[in-house]
């Protein structure tokens, strides 16, 4: 018997290769993407959201502070209500009056 010797295809091992390239490609770039993401997108989202927080915190805080009523020095030191002082008005009783007659109708 008389052995031939056979060639393996050139395509094959080229189209692995290939795929070994293009796996290792997207590997890559995955890890880029992944590196990118942590240590320039999160941070700078993390900084943004935290300033809004702090906005609001302080928004609330003020709103609660300047909507508590304005209180007088002695209702401070008795805690009773303080004392009003007011004058009484006098009512002033208007009588209708009568016109003249001298109307030209």
């Amino acid at each position: 018997m008389n052995k031939t010797q056979s060639k393996n295809p050139l395509f094959p091992k080229i189209s692995q290769q290939y795929y070994f390239y293009r796996k290792e490609y997207k590997k890559k770039k995955f890890y880029l993407k992944a590196k990118l993401i942590l240590t320039i997108i999160l941070p700078i989202l993390i900084i943004v959201l935290s300033i809004k927080a702090a906005e609001t915190y302080i928004r609330i805080k003020v709103r609660k502070i300047f909507s508590k009523p304005v209180c007088d020095s002695a209702t401070k030191k008795t805690g009773a209500a303080a004392p009003i002082h007011a004058e009484p008005v006098h009512k002033e009783v208007v009588q209708p009056q009568r016109v003249s007659g001298d109307s030209n109708s």
